[in-house]
């Protein structure tokens, strides 16, 4: 059942911030009511992940870790600013573990943006607070 509920956990973080970095990029102004609301979902999320670090590092590898280091890769990838490790030592530590395996080294994206100069959309977004 946990790898249901970290698959379950990943994913939604995952489609959250995939969301709500599109709905930053809309030239409208982005809906605030909406963003806010990502962003009590994504804290609340991490949150629970941090209380389920040591079990995620024990458990036999599936589809719950696959999940939440994707939804970690995504924050390193397009919220850099946002500083997750500082504040979720412990699945910083998971996270660190799980890089160490070639099937993820091996799926690190490439920022084929880099040196474009153009202001990260999310910048200033997503912050956690102790």
């Amino acid at each position: 059942m946990d790898q249901l509920c970290w698959q379950a956990l990943g994913d939604g973080m995952t489609d959250i911030l995939l969301l709500w970095r599109t709905e930053l990029a809309r030239p409208a102004a982005a809906w605030d009511k909406v963003t806010d609301a990502w962003r009590v979902k994504i804290r609340a999320a991490m949150r629970q992940l941090e209380q389920d670090a040591a079990q995620l590092s024990k458990s036999p590898f599936g589809i719950g870790q696959i999940s939440v280091i994707c939804a970690l890769g995504q924050l390193d990838f397009r919220w850099s600013d946002c500083d997750w490790r500082t504040h979720f030592p412990q699945l910083a530590a998971f996270d660190a573990q799980m890089a160490q395996r070639a099937s993820v080294a091996s799926t690190v994206p490439d920022d084929d943006h880099a040196g474009d100069n153009v202001a990260d959309i999310t910048a200033g977004h997503l912050w956690f607070e102790t």
